[in-house]
């Protein structure tokens, strides 16, 4: 309710204009015009790209809300680490295009995150999607993107798994944290499980068990019918399954330029301070001599 009673004051104090085809509506201020003609034209295939993946016929039209200004976005979202939001219940979604230049962010990949928002709201009809599932399908669908890193891009999911800190998924239920850190962390762990899922148990496996929510299933039934595991048995062998992969070795490895600048600077240091300790003790001699 508060993102539908802020835009329209955008709207009016940036003066929006609108372009409409037969399956998306664009709302957009005049500079983006270019911008509005690009969704039009890249919404047809993101909607098939869903649709065959999904085996589903898309028959909603979406709004599209292009906003240029980075503070007017934040002004509507509230000040939270995402460039983008899709409100499924009303089948709008709004973009900060003052990031879609910037890595890893595309509008495209944007695009067919949030519109996939919008398609599992259909698809799950009066079941409860968990925000994790939810969350890490629109991740596997969109290229492993999510709508939340904007800010750091610290391999968080590893560190959690190093020190046994991952959060319980059942706990990413109905809501992820407040704060950027464990919010980043529960965007990784989503992404995390529906790929183990995914490579485990084939692309075919996370639909059907998607498809199931919708039949009056909650997520553990779903799993069971879609995968065969009930949810606490999924969420053992997805953490024995890190485990395996995630080692201090293979953590480090990642930081592996990091670890050798730090190394050569500390090298470079101590040789400096060698350097002028044996210039004092230089200096220290001539001075007995004399």
């Amino acid at each position: 309710m508060i993102v539908f009673l802020v835009v329209p004051f955008v709207a009016q104090a940036e003066e929006m204009h609108r372009l409409t085809s037969d399956v998306v509506n664009v709302q957009y201020p005049g500079p983006l015009g270019n911008v509005a003609r690009e969704v039009i034209r890249l919404y047809p295939s993101v909607k098939k790209e869903l649709e065959d993946l999904f085996q589903v016929n898309i028959t909603f039209t979406p709004t599209i809300t292009l906003i240029k200004d980075r503070d007017d976005f934040q002004n509507i979202v509230g000040h939270a680490p995402v460039v983008a939001l899709a409100v499924s219940g009303e089948d709008h979604i709004i973009i900060d295009n003052s990031r879609m230049k910037t890595y890893p962010f595309t509008l495209k990949v944007t695009l067919k995150h949030e519109v996939c928002h919008l398609v599992l709201h259909h698809i799950a009809g009066d079941g409860q999607l968990p925000r994790w599932f939810n969350e890490g399908i629109a991740q596997w669908t969109s290229d492993g993107i999510a709508e939340i890193i904007v800010g750091e891009r610290k391999d968080l999911l590893g560190q959690a798994v190093l020190s046994k800190h991952l959060v319980p998924l059942g706990s990413l239920d109905t809501s992820l944290p407040a704060d950027e850190h464990s919010l980043i962390l529960a965007y990784q762990q989503s992404q995390s499980v529906i790929n183990f899922i995914s490579s485990e148990y084939g692309a075919d496996a996370v639909v059907r068990t998607l498809k199931h929510v919708r039949n009056d299933c909650d997520i553990d039934c779903a799993l069971r019918k879609g995968i065969g595991l009930s949810l606490f048995e999924l969420e053992q062998k997805w953490h024995a399954s890190l485990e395996r992969k995630v080692t201090w070795f293979t953590y480090m490895s990642a930081y592996l330029y990091q670890i050798l600048f730090i190394f050569a600077a500390l090298v470079l240091t101590g040789g400096f301070i060698r350097m002028m300790l044996m210039k004092r003790s230089y200096k220290d001699d001539e001075e007995d001599i004399s």
